[in-house]
């Protein structure tokens, strides 16, 4: 009985997608290797992992991965002639299991986030946050997520904590947005309201960077930049100072949605300078918009509708010093998990000098 009692335990669910009419559909974890059967066109085909190993291989009982995007277990869907890999299960290879649509029809996040010094920096001075909050209850649902990303200036000493005090300011301005969303069902978060509670927040993270400033004098000269993208289920709200950009990826065309605070690229909108010229000028790392730099600050605040398949990339400068937009998009399209792509892209920089510090948050509606 104890045993029955721990694998019931241990049973997990994960979201797939029909290759024959794309529905999404549930699966027993256990089910993986055994053909199924989609609940709307009624299809067989086969679920198996590409990391799958030999039965006599696995152990008996397997650790619940909760924490783990089921996405990220790379699934490969194969038609109904397709043989069946063992992975342990009890099911036979013979018997093709009916599949539960989703009922709630939730639309999924997957985020993931990657940082790196660079090649030529010996400290990272970027920063990034994550929050999420994802529930369900009888027919009520919600997902809100925060994603920060955040560029210390100010050298040694500064950087560092300037881009530490943006993220844990803004995460701390918006949790009760979190909470007010955890406790009642019917809390309306309209992109009006969003976009009010990101100014805000924009606002106290700065009032606190200059305040402290003043305060320290080692601290003087620290400021930051940032993008900011906080999700209530389909509409996103993205919010920057300075150079760190988001894109927006829809159908495999990728645009940017953020526009530099930089002099260079001021320059490129009044006609002096021309986007080729404006890669290489001096100037072109000169933000004129940054956090704790001044006693007020105006961000700029862009509302974004999502749909599955979309990709929203926020980056510090590191990123877009050395990839281009082009290798981004394909980058993008390439990809399956936005653990993957995060890392990936950090990677790309570094290969393509590293003279900064770059980080990179990546998520993907599915």
């Amino acid at each position: 009985m104890a045993s029955d009692l721990r694998l019931e335990c241990h049973r997990v669910s994960v979201r797939v997608q029909c290759p024959h009419c794309r529905s999404l559909c549930l699966v027993d974890d256990r089910l993986i290797g055994a053909p199924v059967k989609c609940a709307k066109c009624s299809k067989p085909f086969t679920l198996r992992t590409s990391a799958s190993k030999p039965a006599h291989l696995e152990p008996p009982v397997r650790a619940p991965k909760i924490s783990l995007p089921s996405n990220e277990l790379q699934f490969e869907l194969d038609g109904p002639e397709a043989t069946t890999q063992g992975l342990g299960t009890s099911a036979s290879a013979n018997r093709t299991m009916e599949l539960p649509s989703d009922p709630l029809g939730l639309d999924c996040l997957d985020i993931g986030t990657a940082t790196s010094p660079g090649r030529v920096r010996p400290r990272n001075e970027d920063s990034f946050l994550v929050q999420r909050l994802r529930w369900s209850n009888l027919n009520a649902r919600r997902e809100l997520a925060l994603v920060v990303v955040a560029d210390g200036m100010g050298g040694h000493d500064a950087g560092d904590v300037a881009s530490g005090v943006m993220i844990r300011s803004i995460g701390a301005s918006l949790s009760p947005l979190f909470a007010e969303a955890l406790s009642e069902p019917k809390a309306v978060l309209s992109p009006a309201r969003l976009s009010d509670a990101v100014a805000g927040a924009f606002h106290e993270a700065n009032r606190s960077m200059y305040e402290l400033g003043k305060r320290q004098p080692n601290l003087r000269s620290m400021g930051a930049t940032g993008a900011v993208i906080l999700i209530a289920d389909t509409q996103a709200i993205v919010a920057h100072v300075g150079d760190c950009r988001v894109h927006h990826c829809v159908g495999g065309e990728l645009r940017q949605v953020t526009r530099d605070q930089t002099l260079v690229a001021r320059m490129v909108e009044l006609g002096q300078l021309s986007e080729e010229e404006a890669l290489i000028h001096p100037s072109r790392h000169e933000v004129t918009h940054a956090l704790g730099r001044f006693p007020e600050l105006s961000p700029s605040l862009i509302e974004v509708k999502l749909a599955s398949g979309d990709w929203l990339i926020a980056a510090s400068d590191g990123l877009h010093a050395h990839v281009h937009p082009t290798e981004l998009r394909d980058a993008v399209n390439q990809s399956r998990s936005a653990t993957v792509l995060a890392h990936h892209l950090v990677r790309l920089a570094d290969q393509g000098g590293g003279t900064d510090n770059c980080t990179v948050a990546a998520i993907r509606m599915w």
